[in-house]
């Protein structure tokens, strides 16, 4: 899901309260899962650049009315969805785990260092990458000097857990 999330294209949604509301909803649900981004979800549904220009002047009427419908929409999101979580860990535990890996794994997608973008939109004078292709890395110096350091780390926490157990 997540692999699937993170290659979506942005796309444009209406500006209702009801798609404001069910937004935050949206966003705050992917807040509190591993490898999914609020932020982006909100990019994803077309709010992103809606909100945070209402954010930017919240001290009009109809601003102060679309952050409430957002900021409830979010409160409704994180109460319904954190008792859903809560009861999936406690009754179905290791399918659980195994979801939050797998959307942690899918989003290594949108983490990879290396890209090519593929097409980008200009929003208020800033460019955003709405596409982009994974690439390998250049074998270098560079390169290698980072694998070293996190074979390094990863070997040290391992030695620290088998010390802490000890």
């Amino acid at each position: 899901i997540a692999y699937w999330v993170t290659g979506m294209i942005p796309v444009e949604t209406p500006k209702t309260l009801s798609f404001i509301f069910f937004s935050g909803l949206v966003a705050i649900c992917a807040m509190i899962l591993p490898g999914l981004s609020g932020a982006f979800i909100l990019l994803i549904l077309g709010q992103y650049a809606f909100i945070t220009s209402v954010l930017r002047d919240p001290f009009h009427w109809e601003h102060l009315q679309i952050i409430l419908i957002f900021v409830l929409g979010c409160l409704t999101g994180i109460l319904a969805f954190s008792r859903v979580l809560r009861f999936c860990l406690k009754k179905f535990p290791q399918t659980t785990l195994g979801l939050l890996t797998g959307f942690m794994i899918g989003a290594l997608r949108k983490v990879w260092p290396w890209k090519i973008p593929l097409e980008t939109e200009i929003i208020r004078g800033k460019e955003y990458v709405l596409q982009e292709i994974n690439v390998l890395p250049e074998l270098n110096l560079h390169l290698l000097i980072a694998c070293l350091v996190m074979i390094i780390g990863f070997s040290l926490v391992l030695k620290l857990e088998s010390l802490h157990k000890s």
